[in-house]
Order: C-alpha cells, then sequence, then structure tokens
C-alpha cells in the first residue's frame, strides 16, 4: 500500500497562484507598473484578486510590480490575511463603503476592478436598498475611465 501525502493549505493556495498568475500573464503583464484599484478587495472575489496579483509582484522586479489599493467598508473587519499583508510596498488599504461617493483624494489608477457588494444572497434581499446603491455606484466608477483618459480600464467583478 503506497500512502499519499496531503497537500498543506499554504501548498494548496502557492498552486491555485501559481496556476492563475500562468494563465492570466498577459493580462498581469499589461497591468504591471501600473496602479490598480480593487473594490470590496476584502471580500470572497477580492480575496483571490489581492492574493494573485501580489503573487505575480513576488517574482517581478519591485519597477514593474502592480501597485494594488484595496477599497473595503470592512463590514466584518479587515480579515486576518490581509492584515499580515498590509505592511507591503505595493498593498495600500483604504477603508471606505462604496455606497459612499468617492473619495476626492483617491488619486490615478490605471486599472479598477469592481468587486464590492454583499456576497450573501439572503443578506442582499434583506437589504436590498444597500446591496442596490452598492451595485449602482458600478457606473459611477465605470465613468472614472471616461473622465480620466489615465485609466485604461474598468472591470465589473460582481
Amino acid at each position: 500500500m503506497t500512502s499519499r501525502r496531503v497537500a498543506s493549505l499554504n501548498e494548496l493556495l502557492e498552486n491555485d497562484l501559481d496556476a492563475l498568475c500562468t494563465d492570466l500573464a498577459t493580462e498581469f503583464d499589461r497591468l504591471s507598473g501600473k496602479r490598480l484599484l480593487i473594490t470590496g478587495g476584502a471580500g470572497f472575489l477580492g480575496y483571490y484578486l489581492v492574493q494573485s496579483a501580489l503573487h505575480w509582484n513576488r517574482s517581478r522586479p519591485a519597477a514593474s510590480a502592480i501597485d494594488v489599493t484595496v477599497f473595503d467598508n470592512y463590514m466584518r473587519g479587515v480579515p486576518a490575511w490581509l492584515e499580515a499583508l498590509k505592511s507591503r510596498p505595493d498593498l495600500h488599504l483604504r477603508r471606505h463603503d462604496i455606497i459612499q461617493p468617492l473619495p476626492a483624494d483617491m488619486g490615478h489608477f490605471d486599472w479598477i476592478i469592481h468587486a464590492a457588494g454583499i456576497a450573501s444572497p439572503m443578506r442582499s434581499l434583506s437589504k436590498r436598498s444597500t446591496s442596490t446603491r452598492r451595485s449602482r455606484n458600478g457606473p459611477e466608477i465605470s465613468s472614472l475611465s471616461a473622465q480620466s483618459p489615465s485609466i485604461s480600464r474598468v472591470s465589473r467583478a460582481v
């Protein structure tokens, strides 16, 4: 009987992130050296969006790193995984609820991924007005690309 070794969670995460970075190499190349805003970066989708960009950066020179900024309301607090990464120079965390107007001092971003939203379907149903406002701010974020020729692309993850 042969025994099989069970991979640790860290090994599984590293394998997933390696696969994502390989599969999305063209997209990450376009993001390299640019500023990226991820709304909802502390959520379920945000986890992999943030982790994959930072994983990409680990294998690149600092000058071509993706500069990642996370806007999140941190409704459930800052997750431990994000707290552990906050000292990285290529990651900036900002508490901002996307149902509020975008901050005037948010600066320039080359790319924006809008992943903010209420993840739970039951919660979305019980808090329809908040959920709708969070989704409706997508057009406000999308309009940034029309207002600023320096923003290359806005993607909506939800």
